[in-house]
């Protein structure tokens, strides 16, 4: 989320965030169900709701500046390059 929307440090922070993405995908590869899969699916609402909270803190953007629903699919989130 921070790489897409907070473009002022994106520019400084963005290889770090992708390595970041690249292993919290691989552990996810590595544990994910269908059922856990599944589990995450029905709470992404909940959990993009966290995820934003935790963003605006980090950065300091103002609420507005991100999504108010999750612009990302679970296969998105698995897959994002």
């Amino acid at each position: 989320m921070l790489i897409d929307y907070w473009k002022e440090e994106s520019q400084y922070s963005k290889n770090h965030w992708l390595a970041e993405v690249d292993a919290f995908q691989l552990q996810l590869e590595d544990k994910i169900t269908t059922n856990l899969a599944q589990l995450a699916e029905d709470n992404l609402p909940r959990l993009y709701g966290k995820a934003k909270k935790n963003a605006v803190r980090k950065s300091r953007l103002p609420e507005n500046r991100f999504p108010d629903h999750c612009p990302y699919s679970l296969e998105d989130i698995k897959n994002r390059q």
